[in-house]
């Protein structure tokens, strides 16, 4: 166990700072959602853009879509927006790992983003997707388990992680004892990793 910091002498600080992050991004996570305007695709369009997005990894295409524009982008700019989840491309604990790829269409073409790793957990409430985005796959996993295991929260976490989660908040140095793990359902949860008198890791406080 490392020795106790001066983070370690603030903690209701910094888990306010962090809920005011990961609120500010789920707010504008829902915002962007309310405003998806649903676009049809071919289904030549849909085998292009899994093929475009998943080949980097040596995988088929495993979903794609639903596709969409935003509303509050120009008509003209004609920009259609979906994701695609790849076919498992390895095993990590036991269970598949996936990449989840951004693509978008500008001008009858398509562009997509490197593919986010979206692993699977299991938990008493079934299988969690989640994506480690800056941490590694052992904390994301970690950080799964924990909320499923805690008694406080249940009806909160069990929808949660239902939803699926990542961890996108980029902690510095001084800070890498709790990671904010926040799901599709809305719901944002502070896991510690610093637990010097119990169970490590453990659910802090749910947003």
């Amino acid at each position: 166990m490392k020795p106790p910091t001066l983070f370690h002498a603030v903690p209701g600080l910094l888990a306010g700072l962090l809920l005011l992050l990961a609120g500010t991004a789920l707010a504008a996570s829902a915002a962007t959602d309310a405003q998806r305007v649903p676009v049809p695709l071919t289904a030549s369009a849909r085998d292009a853009v899994g093929r475009l997005a998943c080949d980097r990894y040596r995988q088929p295409a495993e979903d794609v879509g639903p596709a969409f524009r935003r509303a509050d982008e120009a008509q003209t700019a004609r920009v259609v927006h979906v994701s695609v989840l790849c076919a498992p491309h390895a095993s990590v604990a036991g269970l598949p790992s996936r990449y989840r790829v951004n693509c978008q269409r500008r001008d009858a073409q398509w562009q997509c983003q490197e593919g986010r790793e979206v692993l699977t957990v299991r938990t008493a409430f079934g299988e969690v997707a989640v994506e480690p985005g800056s941490y590694s796959r052992e904390q994301a996993i970690q950080a799964v388990r924990a909320a499923a295991a805690s008694n406080r929260y249940q009806a909160q976490v069990r929808e949660a992680l239902a939803s699926g989660c990542g961890l996108y908040v980029d902690v510095t140095a001084r800070m890498d004892e709790v990671v904010d793990l926040s799901c599709n359902s809305g719901h944002s949860f502070l896991i510690s990793f610093w637990c010097p008198r119990g169970d490590c890791p453990r659910l802090l406080t749910m947003r």
